[in-house]
Formats: C-alpha cells, sequence, structure tokens
C-alpha cells in the first residue's frame, strides 16, 4: 500500500521559493569590471555565495539587481568569459 502525502498547491510552493530568492541579500569579496572579446561589459564577483562555479565566482552585467549570473554573452552570444582591463 503506498501513502499519499498532501502537499500544499504548486502555486504555494512557487511563490514561497520566489519570496526566499527576493528576500536574499549576497554577500561576496569583491566585484571587478570585465570586459567580453567583444567588448561587453560583464563584471567579475568573488567570494560570492549566489553561485554553484567551481571557481566561486559569478559573472553579472554591471545593471543586473536580481542576482543573474551571466552565461552567454549577450553582445556576441558566445559564452561567457570575460577579462579584466
Amino acid at each position: 500500500m503506498t501513502e499519499t502525502v498532501k502537499q500544499p498547491p504548486i502555486a504555494a510552493q512557487v511563490e514561497r521559493l520566489v519570496r526566499q530568492l527576493l528576500n536574499r541579500v549576497e554577500t561576496f569579496a569583491s566585484e571587478e569590471i570585465a570586459f567580453c572579446v567583444c567588448g561587453e561589459q560583464i563584471n567579475i564577483v568573488r567570494g560570492t555565495d549566489q553561485t554553484r562555479r567551481s571557481d566561486g565566482i559569478r559573472l553579472r552585467y554591471p545593471e543586473d539587481v536580481d542576482g543573474w549570473c551571466v552565461f552567454r554573452c549577450r553582445g556576441c552570444g558566445e559564452v561567457a568569459e570575460p577579462r579584466p582591463k
């Protein structure tokens, strides 16, 4: 016999997760201005607790306030590997 566990509606679960994401505060050691090979500015955030990269950095656009990570450059579409200038 299988036991059924009552879960809250999916909308309530999603809303709870969204609230957690909106209320988080990122802490980091430093942020460097860097640029893609095409010239698009992509900053390097070091020592952040908001990344899953093995090198511990997070790539972000300077105007980003939501904490999104950059994976592909919006300027050229290539995988983002910015270099400090």
